[in-house]
């Protein structure tokens, strides 16, 4: 059974209590013995198990659900590396999602990271390897999947699958780089080539997808030529995986962030919409880029009305109950959407990184990197599961100056970037009533009870 074990909270924003509720919420009333994408289907997919882990590390601490499901989906690989959209099968229905299975190589990397069981990652590390030996043969000239002969999902909304999908890429680039990270965690020989597969195609994209006349990405690149659709997944994807330039980002996010009245499927610039499940990387993209308060926002005036009173206080599968992003038809008779669906479930990892201002960084959350957040907030605190014990945090922020807590157990060392702590110049920083001198940008804080102030000088 869950027990919660992390919560999160502020005076100032006491929205995000009702958001890490409604993550919590929405994760248990999808799971059984494994994390299911919504109760209706009740089918373990890969990508599921990625999204309802971001939400369950930072609430429940659940090691086991995201084990159960990296080795059952991996049991089911085919031996040219392929595996289904979710496992285990009960039927003859093996259905290939190929960001499913990219999806399964990001969630091996942050089970690692955040539980430190090197011994699960070291058996399961063959299977992402086999994978992406196949989907390497899938690669064009420029490095990037080119017309695949599986299909892939990205979510319920329109996208132009055709010739090399700039979403779909950018899934591999992340499943690249994550398995760069893995192969190093775990002292294993190989790491540069997945890192330099990564920056090519990262290059690729940059230089041949942007579209200058739009000031987007396009979709896709079909023959050499670019797609006239373009989306809010290619947006994302260009942002999240910090693809796109200054200049392009700058193009892209004034687009995002235009004050806009969405019908949730298509933008008044003719951008089709992300359904939940992209939304995790489209706020990431945003807030990647200096734009955290426009990406909460955002994040609300698209999420809060699944939390009116009325519905179950879940997160739903698409945007509405009755209708469909893909086709834009809406009042669907025949059946409805998930009022509650694990896809949309990754907000406590979005409020973790963005607003509380904390990454892990080496297995096991041995170590964390602590940054003040570049968002407006005034006051945030936290507390949440690690594998060496919980972990507290509490920010009370005017300025350029402010305090921060921090009760850090044993077995893991804490860096603060002080960089992040004052708008300019460099910050005097007090410790438990004692002035330090930070010898360079981060500063290391070790176990214990620890009260911080810091002003600009």
């Amino acid at each position: 059974p869950f027990v919660e074990r992390g919560h999160m909270k502020s005076r100032s924003l006491p929205w995000i209590s009702r958001y890490m509720q409604a993550s919590e919420k929405t994760i248990k009333t999808c799971t059984t013995d494994g994390y299911t994408d919504n109760y209706r289907e009740r089918r373990q997919y890969a990508q599921t198990g990625y999204y309802a882990a971001l939400g369950n590390y930072w609430t429940f601490g659940d090691q086991a659900l995201q084990a159960r499901k990296l080795f059952q989906v991996a049991q089911e690989a085919q031996p040219n590396g392929i595996f289904p959209a979710y496992g285990p099968l009960i039927e003859e229905d093996y259905m290939v999602i190929l960001d499913s299975n990219f999806l399964w190589i990001r969630s091996l990397h942050n089970y690692l990271l955040y539980s430190g069981d090197y011994e699960s990652a070291r058996a399961l590390l063959p299977t992402a390897l086999n994978l992406l030996s196949l989907v390497e043969t899938f690669t064009n000239d420029d490095g990037l999947i080119d017309s695949p002969p599986y299909a892939y999902w990205l979510d319920h909304a329109r996208n132009d699958r055709r010739g090399a999908n700039l979403a779909l890429n950018g899934h591999y680039i992340g499943a690249l780089e994550d398995t760069a990270r893995l192969l190093d965690w775990l002292g294993v020989a190989g790491a540069d080539k997945y890192q330099s597969a990564a920056d090519r195609a990262r290059n690729s994209i940059q230089a041949s997808f942007f579209n200058a006349e739009k000031g987007l990405f396009a979709d896709a690149l079909i023959n050499g030529e670019q797609s006239d659709q373009f989306s809010e997944h290619a947006q994302a994807m260009a942002l999240a995986l910090r693809i796109a330039t200054g200049e392009q980002a700058e193009s892209v996010t004034r687009q995002l962030l235009a004050d806009d009245e969405p019908d949730f499927i298509r933008r008044a610039n003719g951008m089709f919409m992300v359904t939940p499940a992209m939304s995790y990387f489209l706020h990431k993209g945003l807030a990647e880029y200096g734009h955290v308060d426009e990406s909460m926002a955002l994040f609300k005036r698209r999420f809060d009305h699944m939390l009116e009173t009325g519905p179950n206080g879940t997160f739903w599968e698409e945007w509405w109950l009755r209708g469909s992003g893909r086709s834009g038809q809406m009042g669907l008779l025949d059946r409805t959407r998930s009022d509650a669906q694990t896809e949309s479930a990754f907000a406590p990892a979005l409020f973790a990184e963005y607003l509380l201002g904390v990454q892990a960084t080496h297995p096991g959350m041995k170590e964390l990197l602590i940054r003040r957040s570049d968002s407006e907030i005034r006051d945030i605190e936290a507390s949440f599961p690690t594998p060496q014990g919980p972990v507290g945090i509490r920010w009370v922020l005017d300025g350029d100056k402010g305090t921060l807590d921090l009760n850090i157990p044993e077995g893991i060392n804490t860096s603060i970037d002080t960089s992040s702590l004052v708008s300019r110049g460099r910050p005097k920083i007090s410790v438990n009533g004692e002035e330090v001198e930070t010898p360079g940008k981060y500063m290391v804080v070790r176990e214990g009870i620890h009260h911080i102030t810091f002003e600009s000088r």
